[in-house]
């Protein structure tokens, strides 16, 4: 679906490092609105089982009252929230209608704006039997979902021997079919999470793009909480 930028918030970090946000509504295509940021945003990440999802808070200036009030809307995939560092995306997602509140004063105040990364939205959806498919056309299925159009980054050492007796290639993991039709009326974050605990493997977003690691690699991720304007 198309997006239009709809706000927009810049600044330079104190290690000179150019930032920028960009609130896009879905379907918009008039001007961009320049606004200020009462505050440094933040970047989350937390761990549930083999889950790990991501979020930002931002802070932004409300000068007119209710100016941002719209933003509460039922559609999860209303507003699409971007992060650019150096005019490299480094982070996407969608505002969370449900955690959105602002002050009741007079203006001006600074309304908390908190956006997701789509992870949490597999739990709104139930898996239906498929068939036999690979493991990355059931990926692709499940995380559909969450509305983030962004490829894969898949970090794996991990190997099988084939029929043939050779060795497999670092991603045929991803090629080996399965039947998921047990798993019919659990929710998609559920089908994701037993599906990445057989493969040992975490899923999260990083620099824009979901990460898919094995855990056969020597890395562990760790609870994101970074200032963007540092």
């Amino acid at each position: 679906m198309a997006y239009g930028v709809l706000y927009e918030f810049r600044r330079t970090s104190t290690n000179g490092a150019d930032m920028l946000i960009t609130i896009s509504q879905k379907d918009y295509n008039g001007a961009v609105k320049k606004r200020a940021l009462g505050r440094a945003p933040i970047l989350k990440r937390d761990n549930n089982g083999h889950i790990y999802g991501t979020s930002c808070e931002l802070y932004a200036e409300c000068l007119v009252d209710g100016e941002f009030s719209h933003l509460y809307t039922s559609d999860a995939y209303e507003y699409k929230v971007e992060v650019y560092k150096n005019n490299t995306l480094i982070w996407v997602g969608f505002v969370s209608p449900e955690l959105y509140s602002e002050p009741d004063i007079a203006p001006p105040y600074d309304v908390q704006i908190i956006a997701t990364d789509g992870l949490g939205e597999l739990k709104n959806f139930n898996f239906q039997k498929r068939g036999v498919a690979s493991i990355l056309d059931h990926l692709d299925t499940l995380m559909d979902k969450t509305g983030i159009e962004t490829s894969w980054n898949i970090v794996s050492d991990l190997r099988f021997i084939k029929e043939d007796g050779a060795a497999s290639t670092e991603h045929d993991i991803l090629s080996v079919k399965l039947d998921l039709d047990h798993e019919e009326g659990n929710s998609y974050y559920d089908v994701l999470q037993g599906l990445l605990s057989s493969l040992n493997a975490n899923i999260t977003q990083h620099n824009g793009r979901y990460l898919i690691l094995f855990c056969d690699v020597v890395y562990q991720f760790v609870d994101l909480q970074r200032c963007l304007w540092v």
